[in-house]
C-alpha cells in the first residue's frame, strides 16, 4: 500500500507531503485540496501504463493545468512515494517537466528503502542500477516498459519487486469523476475491468458478473435500501462498442416493479456502483497479474471523492463498515474524500486527514487528531461532531500548535 507521498509542483499543491492507512478519508472545505490528491494519485497510477500525452488528452487538460501556477517554469513537478510491496519498503520518486520544443523531461527512481539499493533509474546517476532507461526516449514512467518479456532472468529478484510494482499501479482503480449522467449512459465497450472512473460502464460491468456476484450485488443494494430489488441487464451492438440496458426489479409484496436506469434514482444509481464496488472486492483485472508468482497477491488502491453525494446519512454507518471491510480484510486501500460529518463518525479517527489552504493559497494537510489537544476532544464527540462544532481554524490552530 501507499505510505506516504510527498507532491510537489501539481496544480494548487507546492510542495505537500500526506501519509495514508489502508482506508484514508481527506475532509476540508471546498478547495482545500482534496480532490486535487486524488487527481495526483490518479495521474502517477496513468503513467505506468500510459503515455502523459494520452492521460492529459482523455481528461482535456494540458500541461499548464496539471503543473502548479506557483512554480517556476525550470521546476519539476514531483512524485516522491514511500511505497509497501510484499513486505518490501519502497521509495519512487517520478518528476516530469516540459522542453520548449514540447518534448517530456522525465527523471525517475526506484530503491529499496531499508538498503538504499536502487531498482530502477531514467535520468538519475547511481552507481549500480539494474534497469537504467536514460538512454530512451520515454513519454512516461519507465514502469510502462516493465514486462515479463524485457526484463532478463539473470535479474530475477529485480524483476519481481517491479513487476509487483507495476501491478499495483495498474490495478488500481480512480472513481474520483463518478457521475450520475455517465451511469445512466448507453454505450460502453464490452470489455470492461471496472464500472469506469465516471460509471459510465457501470450497466456493462454488471453484464459481466459472473452469476454468483449478481447475486451478491442484490443482496447488497437490498439490505442498503431495506427491500427486495433484482438488477438484470441487456446487450445489443456488435462486438467492440455495444449498448448496455439496465434494469432494476423491485418486490412489494406480491407484487413487481421494473424500472430502467433512465429512470433509477439518482442515490440508489450511486448505492449500486459502490455495490458493485464491494461485492468485486475492487477487484480490477489486468493481464500483468498473470505474470507474477502464484503465492504474490498483488491489490491496488481505490478512490473516491464524496463518498456521500446522494447518500442517506442513515446509511452512512453501514456504507463506511463495508469499505472499511474492503480496506482491511480484502487488503484494498480506500483512499476518499468526505464532507459529512455523519459518515466521519464512523471512520477511525487514525483514518482522518484534515486539508486546508493558507492565505497564500499553499494546500496543508495533517492527521485531525495527530495533537493531545485534539485526541483529548474525542473523550465527549465523535471525529464528525468534532470537525462541525470546532471549525476550519481552532482546528488549524490546535493542529499547528498555536493553542
Amino acid at each position: 500500500m501507499i505510505k506516504k507521498i510527498t507532491i510537489r509542483n501539481f496544480k494548487a499543491i507546492k510542495e505537500l507531503t500526506i501519509e495514508f492507512t489502508p482506508l484514508t478519508v481527506l475532509i476540508g472545505e471546498n478547495s482545500s485540496g482534496k480532490s486535487t490528491i486524488l487527481q495526483a494519485l490518479n495521474f502517477l497510477c496513468s503513467t505506468t501504463s500510459r503515455d502523459i500525452d494520452e492521460y492529459l488528452k482523455d481528461r482535456e487538460w494540458e500541461y499548464s493545468d496539471v503543473k502548479s501556477q506557483f512554480s517556476s517554469k525550470e521546476e519539476y513537478v514531483s512524485f516522491c512515494t514511500e511505497i509497501c510491496i510484499d513486505g518490501v519498503d519502497l521509495v519512487w520518486e517520478l518528476s516530469i517537466n516540459s522542453s520548449d520544443d514540447d518534448r517530456w523531461i522525465i527523471k525517475e527512481y526506484i530503491k529499496n528503502k531499508e538498503t538504499d539499493e536502487c531498482y530502477l533509474s531514467l535520468g538519475c546517476e547511481t552507481d549500480d542500477t539494474p534497469y537504467d532507461f536514460s538512454q530512451l526516449n520515454i513519454k512516461s514512467s519507465a514502469l510502462k516498459l516493465i514486462n515479463i518479456d524485457n526484463i532478463s532472468d539473470s535479474s530475477i529478484k529485480y524483476n519481481a519487486i517491479l513487476r509487483m510494482l507495476k501491478a499495483f499501479m495498474v490495478t488500481s482503480s480512480s472513481f474520483e469523476l463518478l457521475s450520475i449522467d455517465k451511469m445512466r449512459s448507453r454505450g460502453s465497450r464490452s470489455r470492461v475491468s471496472d464500472i469506469g472512473m465516471g460509471g459510465e460502464k457501470l450497466a456493462a460491468f454488471i453484464h459481466r458478473m459472473l452469476p454468483y456476484r449478481k447475486n451478491e450485488l442484490n443482496k447488497m443494494v437490498s439490505e442498503f435500501i431495506g427491500y427486495d430489488v433484482k438488477i438484470t441487464t441487456t446487450m445489443k451492438g456488435q462486438p467492440g462498442w455495444v449498448e448496455v440496458e439496465m434494469y432494476i426489479t423491485e418486490t412489494w409484496d406480491n407484487s413487481e416493479t421494473k424500472i430502467s436506469k433512465r429512470h433509477i434514482s439518482d442515490g440508489l444509481l450511486r448505492i449500486i456502483a459502490f455495490s458493485a464496488i464491494l461485492v468485486n472486492k475492487g477487484n480490477r483485472k489486468s493481464s500483468q497479474i498473470a505474470l507474477l508468482p502464484d503465492n504474490v497477491s498483488v491489490k491496488g488502491f481505490i478512490l473516491l471523492d464524496e463518498i456521500e453525494d446522494g447518500i442517506n446519512p442513515t446509511l452512512s454507518e453501514k456504507l463506511m463498515k463495508h469499505f472499511r471491510g474492503l480496506a482491511n480484510e480484502s487488503k484494498r486501500q480506500v483512499i476518499m474524500t468526505s464532507h459529512s460529518p455523519v459518515m466521519i463518525n464512523f471512520v477511525d479517527s487514525s483514518d482522518i486527514q484534515f486539508m486546508w489552504r493558507d492565505r497564500s493559497g499553499m494546500i496543508h494537510s495533517q492527521p485531525l487528531f495527530r495533537t493531545e489537544a485534539m485526541k483529548e476532544m474525542l473523550d465527549f464527540l465523535g471525529p464528525g461532531e468534532v470537525w462541525l462544532n470546532y471549525g476550519k481554524e481552532r482546528i488549524i490552530e490546535s493542529l499547528l500548535g498555536r493553542r
